[in-house]
């Protein structure tokens, strides 16, 4: 992890100056770095309709990671909004579990793919040639009103939940 922390702020002090040292070598110290992506979102097909092994429309999937070099990300559980009634919260909580679900799928059943749920999980699995997938949850609605669910969720692979979306 701390590799991951001074080459961000080797690259952001790089950014910030005027000239740059001209002996640096980004892409090797891109490739010494552990890169993730903090907000990676899926369809509810995902996993269903949507093989992520091969070129999609998505914004992120493993050509894409690929060509971009990229090693993690958080895999993001959303669900917008809906009415603050028992039914909306059912609504919600099924379209996070449907996005969870595919998530796991991901990480089950893709050999390039598997879940983190520590710093250590993602240094051990990039070492090993594959993508750390971490799961965030976007929107607290589908937690209706209470927070007993949250154990299940973070016993599943749920690192952060934001507690709204906008």
């Amino acid at each position: 992890m701390r590799h991951l922390i001074l080459a961000a702020s080797s690259l952001a002090l790089i950014a910030c100056s005027a000239q740059g040292p001209a002996d640096v070598d980004i892409p090797a110290l891109h490739d010494r770095t552990l890169t993730l992506d903090t907000h990676i979102d899926i369809p509810l097909t995902y996993m269903v309709e949507i093989d992520p092994n091969g070129p999609t429309d998505l914004q992120v999937d493993k050509p894409k990671l690929n060509a971009g070099r990229l090693d993690s990300g958080f895999w993001i559980v959303y669900t917008p909004q809906g009415e603050l009634t028992p039914e909306g919260y059912a609504a919600g909580k099924e379209i996070a579990d449907t996005r969870l679900t595919a998530i796991l799928r991901l990480t089950s059943e893709l050999p390039d793919f598997e879940l983190a749920k520590t710093a250590a999980d993602a240094e051990r699995i990039v070492s090993e040639g594959k993508y750390a997938v971490y799961i965030g949850m976007e929107n607290a609605y589908p937690l209706g009103e209470s927070v007993d669910r949250i154990p299940e969720l973070a016993e599943a692979g749920v690192r952060y939940v934001g507690l709204t979306h906008f």
